[in-house]
């Protein structure tokens, strides 16, 4: 296959490029940082360019002809301000459609959302279930989903991947969990934060998930969900830290919702953007984000990695790279 990444320098992008180029596919990797590409070693040739409408016409042009798939990863999952997540998520994903539209006929769209988009659950939902997003985030991946279906064309195909939390080498996102076990004193929201429940994938079975999915010969507006862990408390999540880290005790302080609303209240009006935001508090509040992956694994899915093997070499590369 001839398969477009964008978000190529980023955590997921760059594991498919890594994925893809080893199964011998022609990667382009749309990258708005060819040093940062070079950096991580990443494969494939170069488009430089962003998502911005004047910059999608101009590097749209430098496809080939025949290119078979386009995975879109990029997007932003933190920002001070909703206009961020609607023009990055929403808009972006419009103007890359509606350009690609003018030059491919035929072509395999892969948009890879979030669980955010279906919101928090209680229980394991599946692709069925309706979607109640919490977050100015999770609206707009739901916007961008929804424009998929309505703005490719007939003859294209299409397939939406919503995973829940990812964790793997290379992401910085838990980092900050990891340190927070490493400093032995663990914070969280809400006097029940350590029995929240999530579902978890690892970064390579996802990887593994959206190449199954982008080998489909003709699916059109399928949804799936990808798990490696069903299931998994907060708590657990923090013990299999711990004791991967070699750290034999740590001490665990709920912070109150609405203490951590008066502080991402004071974070927005600093100059720089922070990870706690009153959009993200959101989403930290519901006490359970679950899903299913019995769709994807009826395609012959078989996730590869638990819990413990994925804390372990995402601490491993965290220790390699100097950032724990």
């Amino acid at each position: 296959m001839k398969v477009l990444i964008t978000g190529a320098t980023g955590f997921v992008g760059s594991h498919l490029c890594d994925k893809l180029s080893e199964q011998g596919h022609e990667v382009y990797a749309l990258v708005r940082n060819e040093q940062k590409a070079l950096n991580l070693e990443l494969p494939g040739k170069y488009i430089t360019g962003n998502l911005d409408e004047e910059s999608i016409s101009s590097w749209v042009k430098k496809l080939p002809s025949d290119l078979d798939c386009v995975i879109h990863t990029a997007g932003v999952v933190s920002a001070k301000h909703s206009l961020t997540f609607a023009k990055t998520n929403q808009l972006a994903t419009q103007d890359l459609i509606n350009e690609l539209s003018k030059r491919f006929e035929k072509l395999h769209f892969l948009l890879i959302s979030s669980q955010a988009a279906a919101g928090p659950s209680q229980s394991p939902i599946d692709e069925a279930h309706e979607c109640n997003p919490v977050s100015a985030y999770g609206h707009s991946k739901l916007a961008a989903e929804q424009a998929l279906k309505e703005l490719a064309p007939e003859s294209w195909n299409s397939t939406i991947i919503r995973p829940p939390m990812v964790i793997g080498p290379r992401d910085s996102a838990v980092l900050d969990v990891f340190k927070m076990v490493k400093s032995r004193f663990v914070t969280g929201p809400g006097l029940g934060f350590r029995s929240k429940r999530y579902s978890v994938v690892n970064v390579f079975d996802l990887v593994d998930a959206i190449i199954l999915c982008a080998k489909q010969q003709s699916p059109k507006n399928e949804v799936y969900y990808v798990t490696s862990v069903d299931e998994v408390t907060f708590e657990e999540l923090i013990n299999t830290i711990s004791s991967t880290l070699g750290v034999k005790k740590v001490f665990f302080m709920s912070i109150p919702i609405w203490i951590l609303r008066i502080v991402a209240g004071a974070l927005y009006t600093l100059p720089i953007h922070l990870p706690l935001t009153r959009d993200k508090i959101n989403e930290l509040e519901a006490h359970a984000w679950l899903c299913k992956s019995e769709k994807i694994k009826a395609l012959g899915h078989i996730p590869q990695h638990d819990l413990r093997s994925t804390i372990e070499m995402t601490a491993k590369d965290y220790q390699g790279r100097n950032w724990l």
